[in-house]
């Protein structure tokens, strides 16, 4: 297991020496770290070769990796990170009970005897689990070549932008990030990687052994985790969801909708309807600035027609079940495990909420949104007692009740829009032209907490501005004494 803040660093959880135990050297598989030239080969040829993952308990995947050792590698020495060379990924997918990593073997390791090193990291939205295979092979041939023998080669682009490969100045084709470009090309060959703009990144000169050439980093400057990014995330659901990070609120969309935020790579969201039930999850990444969370939402009996769970069964990834009116499925092979008592994070079921689809009745807790689309700043009121704010093209955000009333008003006092909170809506629009001259030149709207004011701050209240005459003060209405 590797935890939320260190995603796919092996070396920290697998030691060098037990890359092939993944990691148990002292338990029931140290005997595969065994250091000997009598485990079994198998005999493949210099170039293309598939390496093919059959996975029994399928699961939607981040990445796989195959690495080589050096052509020098010798079987009685351990294994170690440092000394391996990728020769070939894939990128992320879903769960899948077959996988095929094209990778290449190169030239320079003909007549050598290797191993390849393969790593499966599974998706990080779903489990912090990686696996890792190794075998022993023997690699055909004698190796020898000379300039302007046909080469096929792989450019692959680990860089976080799109790249163009150019030979003799001649564009001859392009990887998305992550991804890679096979060419017949001969030895002695220039190449150049450049940007889409045309900026240069690589230059290579193809050579006798060396198939695979690969770029890191673009002109520009690149992006980590904590860089900060604005996403979307798109509602093509039929409900209103709601967006959490670290289990707080952001934000909300209607059917058909969207919300944008400003976040950081690397952080996690969850997308749940206005029940609470989850819709789905995302980690922020870099380079994809668009979430689409797809499907229906709760209503009605959602396990209708899902079959009981039994003890006797047997279950795969992605199996349905329905258990004491809640609705779970599975994520890998399992038989006998009770959904009620093995839905956790790190456990064979997810439950996916009650049966009953989660429907809400007046005076249920909801968080809404108010959005001000008009051309002056607007006032929000509850039983005729003030809430909060919002500019003109802004928003408040605020915990209230089904069934409950709401005002929205111009500073001056004069009413734009009412709203009575309804199920499965949480966004409130008001729209359209303010009265002239109704803010009687008063400054930013006052709002409660969390508004906090400074000594000197100066707010519009009822037609009047107030200057804040201390530090630190919030939810002291104006005209007030603090």
């Amino acid at each position: 297991m590797q935890p939320d803040t260190d995603f796919g660093n092996h070396p920290a959880f697998v030691p060098d020496g037990q890359i092939a135990s993944g990691g148990n050297g002292g338990g029931d598989f140290s005997c595969l770290d065994a250091l000997t030239t009598d485990w079994p080969t198998t005999t493949v040829n210099v170039g293309a070769i598939d390496v093919l993952w059959e996975n029994t308990a399928p699961h939607k995947t981040q990445y796989y990796k195959v690495y080589i050792t050096p052509n020098t590698w010798d079987p009685t020495q351990p294994l170690r990170w440092g000394d391996l060379i990728e020769i070939g990924s894939v990128g992320q997918g879903p769960a899948e009970p077959f996988t095929t990593i094209a990778s290449v073997i190169p030239a320079a390791y003909a007549g050598k005897r290797a191993a390849l090193v393969s790593v499966w990291q599974r998706d990080y939205n779903d489990s912090h689990e990686a696996f890792y295979s190794v075998s022993d092979i023997q690699v055909a041939g004698d190796g020898t070549c000379n300039p302007g023998d046909a080469a096929n080669v792989t450019f692959a682009n680990n860089t976080n932008c799109t790249l163009e490969y150019y030979q003799n100045n001649t564009l001859q084709g392009s990887a998305n990030s992550g991804a890679s470009f096979a060419a017949n090309t001969s030895v002695g060959a220039q190449w150049e990687a450049r940007e889409t703009s045309g900026a240069a990144v690589d230059s290579f000169t193809i050579a006798c052994g060396q198939s695979i050439y690969a770029s890191t980093q673009c002109v520009g400057t690149g992006c980590t985790d904590g860089d900060p990014v604005t996403i979307t995330f798109v509602n093509n659901t039929d409900c209103t969801v709601e967006y959490y990070r670290m289990d707080a609120l952001q934000g909300s969309a209607d059917a058909g909708g969207s919300f944008s935020v400003s976040t950081t790579v690397g952080s996690h969201w969850d997308v749940r309807e206005t029940t609470g039930v989850e819709v789905s999850h995302f980690h922020i990444v870099c380079e994809v600035t668009t979430y689409t969370s797809e499907g229906s939402c709760g209503g009605g009996d959602s396990c209708a027609g899902l079959q009981t769970w039994s003890a006797g069964a047997v279950y795969v990834g992605g199996d349905k079940v329905a258990y004491n009116g809640v609705e779970y499925q599975a994520k890998w092979w399992n038989q006998g495990a009770n959904p009620e008592q093995n839905s956790g994070e790190y456990q064979v079921w997810e439950s996916l909420g009650s049966c009953s689809g989660g429907g809400c009745t007046t005076g249920d807790a909801v968080s809404v949104m108010f959005n001000n689309n008009t051309d002056c700043v607007l006032e929000y009121y509850q039983n005729n007692a003030l809430q909060g704010a919002a500019n003109a093209g802004g928003s408040f955000m605020t915990s209230t009740t089904v069934g409950s009333l709401w005002e929205a008003r111009e500073t001056s006092g004069a009413a734009v829009d009412s709203y009575t909170i309804a199920c499965g809506q949480s966004n409130y629009n008001a729209a359209g032209n303010c009265s002239a001259d109704t803010t009687g030149g008063c400054a930013t709207a006052y709002g409660p907490y969390p508004n906090v004011y400074m000594a000197g701050d100066v707010v519009g209240y009822n037609g009047h501005n107030y200057e804040c005459q201390v530090n630190n003060l919030f939810n002291v209405t104006p005209g007030t004494a603090a």
